[in-house]
């Protein structure tokens, strides 16, 4: 086959599918014989079933994680937890740093 077939969305390696496998932008639902089925990879652990036989939320999905692939911090309400609390954290530290100065001048 030729180098334009391989990860093209069609498989042409008909009896091992090797030319479609291990495509890095590809998930496929199926491989059936000649024909693919298969969604991007952004659609893969959404939280919403893109494949038919929705292979695209059980196949690595790590449900209750904390974090993902994409995010350190899975959970928005953790995440905006975490981020307000370390401002305020920051804040409170820089006026203790400067009331500590202030005191120390004189």
């Amino acid at each position: 086959i030729s180098i334009e077939s391989i990860c093209d969305g069609a498989i042409d390696c008909v009896e091992s599918g090797i030319d479609e496998l291990h495509c890095s932008e590809r998930f496929y639902c199926s491989m059936e014989g000649a024909s693919t089925t298969w969604v991007s990879m952004p659609k893969v652990c959404n939280h919403f079933p893109d494949c038919e036989n929705s292979l695209d939320e059980c196949t690595g999905c790590q449900e209750g994680a904390v974090s993902s692939d994409l995010h350190m911090i899975r959970n928005q309400v953790l995440f905006y937890f975490l981020l307000v609390t370390g401002t305020v954290i920051m804040v409170l530290n820089i006026f203790s740093i400067k009331e500590g100065l202030a005191t120390d001048t004189t």
